[in-house]
């Protein structure tokens, strides 16, 4: 899997300050070819086009490589596309799903109440020292405000209305929250209204929270440690439109409580975002998201219902030239244990389902 993930993912990131621009698009052009075909979802015109563009890819790294460094082994990858075409998604003839539940199992072995655990899929549940403290007015205004903007119950009456606040919308501005309580006032759900009071200002805190089968840290827990769990991302309608999703840093994990709803319960991410056109840059070719936490998000807007979060992690360029400072690459990662049947199957241990690819043949050392 080690090398899976770095073929699939960390080349472009790893060599791009070390080697020539020619050099680098050649790597970064296998980098996409092991992306696609490892893809949950095939595209057998994209299989075709690769097919018919391996050639190119292989012939651009003989012209940086000596003769000597190719063998049957990096001759292969001219038959991978149409194997992939023929056999279909690769995974289908991986050993890992079944090294890996293997493993699991020898672990848990003896703790019967495991097995028995494993079938349950949570939505959600706080880790660590859980704290209690108070939310400022401002604070719950805000998460108010925020709960009733992201409530698909509250939307139809106020979605007439909405292009007109877009001009001058500010999360402190309390509009939102009288044009719904006039709705609400109007209509028969008892639910809603009771929703429209909000929680208390009492909430509870977690240092970890275990969602979307992410495991999130927040920041001030996550400081020594050798992973990386508190980056965050609200991922765009597209998978493959990358200019329009929002990158954080979790701070806070609050949980929220309302006392006229029985067992009721929202739990929030509090976030540093990235500056979506300052903090963020996306390589025009090869789609690489780039982030700058030196640029904040100045709106007023830090919180995230916690269903919604992807996880991601960031990681520095080795390198020392002055227009990497402060930028840091993204990667994002795929949770290892979601099967959503709903509009497709989730394939294990594939990272995408789908990007966008080019090949160039123009080289120039």
């Amino acid at each position: 899997m080690i090398a899976t993930s770095f073929m699939q993912k960390l080349i472009p990131i790893a060599f791009r300050e070390m080697l020539l621009e020619s050099v680098w698009s050649a790597l970064t052009e296998v980098n996409l070819l092991f992306q696609i075909i490892c893809l949950t979802t095939l595209d057998v015109v994209k299989v075709q086009e690769l097919k018919d563009k391996v050639a190119i890819i292989l012939c651009n790294l003989e012209k940086i490589f000596p003769p000597t460094f190719f063998d049957s082994m990096e001759h292969l990858i001219v038959h991978l596309p149409y194997e992939t075409r023929v056999g279909g998604p690769v995974q289908y003839r991986w050993m890992y799903p079944f090294e890996r539940p293997s493993r699991n199992d020898d672990l848990s072995m003896n703790d019967v109440t495991r097995i028995q655990q494993s079938i349950f899929n949570f939505l959600g549940r706080g880790s660590g020292a859980s704290k209690k403290r108070w939310l400022s007015g401002s604070e719950r205004h805000i998460i108010k405000t925020y709960i009733l903007a992201n409530c698909e119950v509250v939307t139809p009456y106020y979605e007439s209305f909405l292009n007109e606040l877009y001009e001058h919308y500010d999360s402190e501005d309390p509009i939102i929250e009288e044009l719904v309580k006039d709705e609400i006032n109007d209509m028969d759900n008892e639910l809603l209204k009771l929703h429209y009071w909000g929680p208390t200002a009492e909430v509870t805190t977690f240092p970890c929270y275990f969602v979307n089968d992410y495991n999130f840290h927040t920041e001030c827990h996550n400081v020594g440690k050798s992973t990386f769990n508190c980056g965050v991302c609200i991922k765009s309608s597209s998978c493959t439109d990358t200019d329009n999703d929002f990158y954080g840093i979790l701070k806070k994990v609050i949980q929220l409580d309302y006392p006229l709803i029985p067992n009721m319960q929202i739990v929030l991410f509090k976030c540093r975002w990235v500056d979506p056109v300052r903090g963020v840059k996306v390589h025009p070719r090869y789609h690489l998201v780039n982030v700058n936490f030196k640029k904040v998000y100045q709106k007023n807007e830090p919180f995230l219902l916690a269903q919604q979060a992807v996880q991601v992690y960031y990681t520095e360029y080795p390198s020392m030239k002055r227009d990497k400072v402060d930028w840091m690459a993204v990667c994002k990662i795929k949770a290892r244990r979601v099967v959503d049947d709903s509009h497709w199957t989730e394939v294990a241990f594939q990272e995408d389902e789908s990007i966008p690819y080019s090949t160039s043949s123009d080289r120039r050392s």
